[in-house]
């Protein structure tokens, strides 16, 4: 028991460093993935103008994630590596088995390994995202299998194996460390584009420039770092600034002005022009520079607008949009056959989208406690184990 009290202190100490704000955007940038998506799966007038570039509220997850790991860990000391990947382990894998055992409940297997991938290399693939390893292979139909959007939770777990290692000496080797994370996201599209790698994306099990890079860790990382050092920035030179709320607020305004309209003008076709790497770059990470400086204004919440989103509805929707990006596709898909034909894409997406907040809000309240209890009293009995074990030999 005391062990897992030891647990209990620190998830309450990583609460108490939580920027409510912050927190709330998450919902946001939920928000344009799942409408993207929705788009995708049921094209109507009304659903038709939202660009390529939603697909970025990923991006926004990947700086976000760095920004917060680095506020609640960095200046701590040494980092426990075994309890750090205990508690991030912890944090997602229940959604990830949960919304995996959903998959295989509502879609059928034709629906759930991609066309063109084959059993083998589609049982494979299932294989992969259960251990959260998928990202590490450049095909589209093996990251893209089963509940496609949980690509990103493997990328996402790379960072993490990363983060102890980053975070030493960050303050005074930040810029380093953001530049070698730029150079490495440069060198894989460069190997790629030597190599002649298609720049499409492929039906089948082949390697191709968009798949080399989209969900590679190597070239994500960038904006992971980036999120580690904006945290400096914000630390070093934002979060000390004394302005009245009213100029916080027009900060606030402006920086939510700026990233719409970067937003709305689908920054893949702004950047189509440019040489084949630097465009694919930019059609999956260009609004990385946008969120970071967006994520630094809004973390103290100072404004009237920060304020508004501090509110308890918002934080709520925030905590719950983890397991809303983990579950709309899956609803999406199940319900499209059976809804869409006979009662259009209005009421489709109307229940689809219901539906997801439902499943989304029991997963908050019953996966995600119990299943992190679960791991977390695991890993304390096996640490009691190894206790018990070197006091035998002892003897």
């Amino acid at each position: 028991m005391a062990r897992i009290g030891r647990w209990s202190i620190i998830l309450q100490k990583a609460a108490y460093k939580d920027l409510k704000v912050l927190t709330s955007l998450r919902f946001f940038a939920a928000l344009m993935i799942v409408a993207l998506h929705v788009s995708q799966s049921a094209p109507a007038r009304w659903n038709g103008w939202f660009p390529a570039s939603s697909i970025h509220g990923v991006s926004f997850f990947f700086v976000l994630s760095g920004f917060i790991l680095t506020h609640v860990y960095e200046g701590d000391g040494e980092l426990n590596i075994a309890r750090f990947m205990t508690l991030r382990v912890a944090r997602i894998y229940p959604t990830v088995v949960a919304s995996m055992a959903l998959t295989f409940m509502v879609l059928p297997w034709e629906d759930i390994v991609r066309p063109g991938t084959g059993a083998e290399i589609g049982v494979a693939a299932l294989a992969l995202k259960a251990l959260m390893l998928d990202a590490l292979v450049p095909v589209t139909n093996v990251y893209f299998a089963g509940n496609s959007p949980s690509w990103s939770i493997s990328t996402e777990m790379t960072f993490y194996i990363l983060f102890p290692v980053l975070l030493k000496r960050f303050r005074s080797d930040w810029l380093q460390k953001l530049l070698l994370a730029a150079v490495c996201a440069a060198a894989v599209y460069s190997i790629g584009y030597v190599l002649a790698l298609s720049p499409g994306v492929a039906a089948d099990n082949r390697v191709t420039l968009v798949s080399l890079g989209y969900a590679n860790p190597l070239v994500r990382g960038f904006e992971f770092v980036l999120g580690m050092s904006t945290y400096l920035l914000w630390s070093r030179s934002i979060e000390p600034l004394q302005l009245s709320r009213r100029n916080w607020t027009q900060i606030e305004c402006a920086a939510l002005f700026i990233v719409a309209i970067w937003l709305a003008f689908d920054v893949e076709t702004v950047f189509s022009a440019l040489p084949s790497p630097i465009s694919l770059w930019f059609g999956t990470s260009g609004s990385c520079f946008a969120f970071a400086a967006l994520i630094s204004i809004f973390a103290s919440g100072r404004g009237w607008v920060g304020e508004f989103l501090a509110r308890r509805p918002f934080v709520w929707l925030g905590e719950v949009s983890f397991a809303i990006y983990m579950y709309h596709q899956i609803v999406l898909r199940a319900l499209k056959p059976v809804l869409l034909p006979d009662f259009g894409a209005g009421l489709f997406v109307l229940a689809a989208l219901s539906a997801t907040l439902a499943i989304a809000a029991a997963n908050h309240r019953w996966v995600e406690p119990h299943g992190r209890k679960l791991i977390l009293s695991l890993r304390s009995r096996l640490s009691a184990g190894k206790v018990a074990i070197s006091l035998a030999d002892a003897r």
